[in-house]
Parts: C-alpha cells; structure tokens; sequence
C-alpha cells in the first residue's frame, strides 16, 4: 500500500503512554485491506504517533484500530531550555520564549503556533530541527519584546487556535470573541 491518507473517524480515542489502546471506529475506508499494518499514524491534533497500527476488521460495525504507541520520548523542545523546564517566558518575552502554546501547524514547510497568553502568533519559516529554535515571524506584537492586546485588525487577545488551509490561516481570537482569516506572511 503507498503512503496515501486515508480517513478515519474515530468515535472516542484516549491515549496513554508507552500503552496500547483501541479506537471505535465510525467510518473506515475501504481501501485498508483486514490487518493492514502502518508504522506510523498521523492524528489531526497531534503531530504524529508513532507505532504500528492493526486493522483488525473493515466492516463499518465493530471496526477498529489496535494502537500500540512506542516511545513516545520528544526529541526537540521549543520555548523551553531543555524537557525539565516548564516556565512561561524563561528569561523574558522573546522569539524563544512561550506562553499557554495551543495548536501547533504546519503547511509542509512552516511551523505555526498560537501563542496565547502572550496574544501572537508564531511562525518558524522553517520546521525546526533544533531545540530552542527561535520563531521567524510574530504575528500580534510589535516585536518579540513586546507584550499588549487590543481590539484591531493587527492585535489579538488569547488566541487558542489557528488552522492552516492553502495560502492563508485561519485564528481563533478566543479572548475576542471572533475568528480571523489572514494570509500567511
């Protein structure tokens, strides 16, 4: 089988670490042959988990997948010094530094976080492949320095979200109570 994505809905899914779990399935296309097996699952929300993945049935009634997850160690860390630190804004507000970091993205080639508390949005014109990489671009501040939230067309106030969809993304402005449509710098 190619390395072509197909779609499953999974009805309810909990994960636990170095552990396996079972995912009901709602919908399973038909292209996955019975006991299909992948090394590696990609979950909308999640960047990857790692793994292989049974196919144990491809009837739509009782479908469902065996996941045992392997390690499930990071082996690079943005926004933090090293994988023991959890401190918002280690060593001040910076293009290093983070704060309530939601929905992490990509398009392929850019990496996009919504930086909440500190009102930004994040952009890596790269996927990083170092640990503490700073961001390329900040959307929602005048600078990495600098920390403020208004109602405007360049500000926002916690955005919790964003979605990358062609050329443009898409920002949950949770703590302005609207979603903005901009396009990618």
């Amino acid at each position: 089988m190619e390395d072509t994505p197909i779609g499953i809905a999974a009805s309810h899914v909990t994960f636990f670490s170095d552990a396996a779990c079972t995912i009901p399935l709602t919908t399973l296309d038909s292209r996955i042959p019975k006991k299909s097996s992948f090394k590696q699952l990609y979950v909308k929300g999640l960047m990857a988990a790692s793994g292989e993945v049974k196919v144990d049935s491809t009837k739509l009634n009782g479908a469902s997948l065996n996941l045992t997850v392997g390690d499930p160690n990071s082996d690079l860390v943005l926004g933090q010094p090293d994988f023991m630190t959890n401190t918002a804004n280690l060593g001040g507000l910076s293009g290093h530094s983070l704060s309530s970091p939601m929905t992490p993205s990509s398009d392929g080639q850019n990496l996009f976080v919504a930086d909440g508390s500190n009102h930004r949005i994040l952009i890596w014109n790269q996927i990083p492949s170092v640990s503490g990489t700073a961001a390329d671009i900040n959307l929602g501040q005048i600078n990495f320095q600098v920390l403020s939230s208004a109602l405007n067309l360049k500000k926002f106030l916690l955005p919790w979200g964003l979605e990358i969809g062609g050329q443009q993304m898409w920002i949950a402005d949770n703590g302005n109570n609207r979603v903005l449509r901009i396009p990618i710098p």
